[in-house]
């Protein structure tokens, strides 16, 4: 009987462990796949800013031309009257 009573307790343990063991990997699947979902997120905001910050970049220096421009046509004009 004795006998009997430890194999079930190693059977229980060894059930537990296994139970315990396939947990931890539905776990750690379920963190690699929410780590990639962050990483995904991460990457398209990340390159959304980027976008966004070469475009006020691009606007800028439009507008320096721009402004070069016109200081250039105005000392034109300024020269032709003189």
């Amino acid at each position: 009987m004795i006998f009997l009573l430890k194999y079930r307790g190693k059977k229980k343990l060894a059930q537990v462990a296994k139970e315990t063991k396939e947990q931890l990997v539905s776990l750690q699947s379920k963190l690699e796949t929410a780590n990639t979902g962050i990483l995904k997120y991460y990457l398209k905001i990340s390159y959304f800013s980027y976008s966004f910050l070469e475009m006020i970049n691009r606007d800028n220096k439009i507008e320096k031309l721009e402004k070069e421009i016109e200081t250039i046509k105005t000392n034109e004009v300024k020269t032709k009257m003189k």
